[in-house]
């Protein structure tokens, strides 16, 4: 992080993370538009497309986002996605008025649902869930492999979808 001498008004401060959020519509096809974000914030910190890394963030962000349309009665989605100590932090939030109950259930074999939930954790470094009056946060830790430091103009990138 760069001293700043509080005299000067040029002065720049580099954040040591990067961060994005999105304000999604909570539908199927709002799903690619996630994935974009989680693409977009990664390659600021320098993490090669074909990185492991990639690929688990996006099936996490996927399985997050799809668990809070298919099981939520809210009409948009926050997915804010934060890069910091060598981590993707990635949260997701749904402010129905139905507080769903989130948890890893039993599947069998012949289920074709129910493991979603499994996946992130098993991609994770830690995930969990959190309800307040904003609604329901699940959010994942999953570990990365930066090799640049972001730069002070991707610090935060803001978007929203209508």
């Amino acid at each position: 992080m760069n001293r700043v001498d509080p005299e000067s008004r040029d002065a720049t401060i580099e954040l040591p993370f990067s961060s994005t959020c999105a304000t999604l519509r909570a539908e199927p096809e709002s799903v690619p538009a996630a994935r974009a974000l989680v693409k977009q914030l990664l390659r600021t910190c320098g993490v090669a497309p074909t990185d492991d890394a990639v690929d688990a963030a996006f099936l996490v962000v996927t399985e997050l986002f799809t668990n809070a349309v298919v099981h939520s009665d809210a009409t948009k989605i926050l997915l804010s996605l934060s890069i910091m100590d060598g981590n993707l932090l990635v949260g997701v939030t749904e402010n129905g008025v139905l507080h769903r109950e989130i948890h890893e259930r039993p599947v069998s074999d012949l289920d074709e649902s129910g493991r979603g939930l499994l996946l992130v954790r098993e991609l994770s470094r830690d995930w969990g869930k959190s309800t307040s009056y904003l609604g329901t946060n699940v959010w994942a830790v999953l570990p990365l492999t930066c090799r640049a430091q972001p730069s002070s103009s991707s610090n935060l990138i803001g978007l929203t979808g209508g």
